[in-house]
């Protein structure tokens, strides 16, 4: 975990827009799908616009609370933060010993790891220890 942070920490990244097609599944049947327009501005903040944009509805990620906006309108603030946000790229912008804490806070045991390949790409996985531990981890192209 420490390599990857010193990695990539004061390297990363501060934002990348990006459009994401949802599908919903009920059962085994596709229900809907769902477009949506996203705007990332590293390390607390996130937009996410439903569908059209020019609608308005969209909810708004801003450090420890989320704003939900419906016709442009604001609808709902509550206390809530967005782990991709964190895992995209957020924690390059903390300090290491932050960085540490959340991870066990969410249960990911950084003192194991290991390597593997996924879709034919070299990846660490940390959390687990090998391939038939369950814990939480983070799957890591390299």
């Amino acid at each position: 975990m420490k390599a990857l942070y010193a990695k990539n920490a004061g390297h990363w990244y501060q934002n990348m827009t990006f459009v994401q097609t949802k599908e919903v599944y009920r059962g085994d049947s596709l229900f809907r799908k769902a477009t949506w327009h996203e705007t990332l501005k590293l390390p607390y903040d996130l937009r996410i616009y439903f569908e059209d944009p020019a609608k308005g509805n969209f909810v708004l990620y801003k450090k420890d609370s989320v704003y939900r906006f419906q016709n442009k309108q604001l609808c709902n603030v509550a206390a809530d933060t967005n782990p991709f946000i964190f895992f995209i790229g957020g924690m390059y912008y903390q300090p290491f010993d932050s960085v540490l804490y959340y991870l066990a806070a969410k249960v990911y045991d950084v003192g194991k790891g290991y390597a593997t390949t996924w879709d034919g790409a070299p990846t660490y996985v940390i959390g687990r220890s090998n391939e038939s531990d369950s814990s939480n981890a983070i799957w890591v192209n390299t």
